[in-house]
């Protein structure tokens, strides 16, 4: 493969992805940069968003990139840092991405076992007498919420963009067939 053929694939990849995802990444890229200097902080933004881009075109790849977000976002809680919110952002990210990557009904349920997880371990922190964390653990399942209802609109307007897609090729195939007819 050539050097131009190489950046071709590229810039298509690019055009597959809606703004949305582009404006997301850019976001996290900028936030990950300005609350945080370390180098690791910077790889996990940008290995969650990767995704947005290669799904795509290279779907083994895609699967392996998220993953490896949230694996930078655990070793970074396992630092002994405080990290920024943009660590968060990039896990809500790989979340997101794992979620349009799936069946529909498996994301709902994945998306649907995530919040109970995390309400499970607000109330194990609430039986604990560990309290100050009892909003944090919400405020993840809020997001796991409102992450899964994202990732649905998009599939959503994903397939209603396929199907008008379709249907314009197909009235113009029947044009066609009338003009030789």
């Amino acid at each position: 493969m050539t050097l131009n053929q190489a950046r071709d694939r590229m810039v298509a990849a690019v055009r597959e992805v809606p703004p949305l995802d582009l404006a997301v990444a850019g976001a996290l890229a900028i936030l990950g940069f300005f609350q945080s200097d370390s180098a690791l902080m910077l790889a996990g933004v940008l290995l969650s968003t990767l995704p947005l881009a290669v799904r795509r075109t290279h779907p083994p790849i895609s699967v392996v990139v998220p993953l490896a977000g949230a694996a930078m976002v655990f070793l970074a809680e396992r630092l002994p840092v405080d990290w920024p919110l943009a660590v968060w952002i990039s896990a809500a990210i790989c979340f997101y991405t794992l979620l349009g990557m799936i069946d529909r009904r498996l994301a709902w349920v994945a998306g649907g076992l995530v919040t109970l997880l995390t309400l499970g371990l607000g109330a194990s922190a609430w039986y604990y007498n560990r309290e100050e964390i009892i909003p944090f653990l919400v405020a993840l399942a809020v997001v796991a919420v409102v992450v899964t209802l994202l990732s649905d609109v998009r599939r959503s307007r994903t397939e209603v963009t396929r199907v008008r897609a379709s249907n314009v090729e197909t009235l113009r195939e029947q044009a066609a067939m009338a003009e030789r007819a």
